[in-house]
């Protein structure tokens, strides 16, 4: 009795094409997770808006007095003359001061 001699290629012939279809799907699987947590992420901004402030102007600012007004800060910084603060608001609402962001005295 004599034993048959080992297979010189013991990879089958479509091996290679398997693992290359394995990774594609894996690559595949990880980028629909990423977009999912794309999209997980910038939809919570949704439910979790930036803080509202509540603006009062009084006289000599930008606009006339009196106004009341609910905007998100943007930014604040220094006058460009050197004296005081500025901040930056966005309101959203352009029929309110004309304009969707508004800088306002600090």
């Amino acid at each position: 009795m004599t034993l048959a001699p080992p297979p010189k290629n013991k990879a089958a012939p479509g091996e290679p094409l398997v693992w290359f279809t394995a990774l594609g799907l894996a690559l595949g699987l990880l980028m629909v997770a990423g977009l999912l947590a794309v999209i997980t992420v910038n939809g919570l901004e949704v439910f979790w808006p930036d803080r509202v402030a509540r603006v009062e102007l009084r006289p000599g600012q930008n606009s006339p007095a009196g106004k009341t007004f609910f905007a998100t800060t943007v930014r604040e910084r220094k006058k460009s003359s050197g004296t005081g603060e500025e901040s930056l608001f966005f309101t959203g609402n352009k029929n309110l001061l004309g304009s969707a962001y508004f800088y306002c005295d600090a």
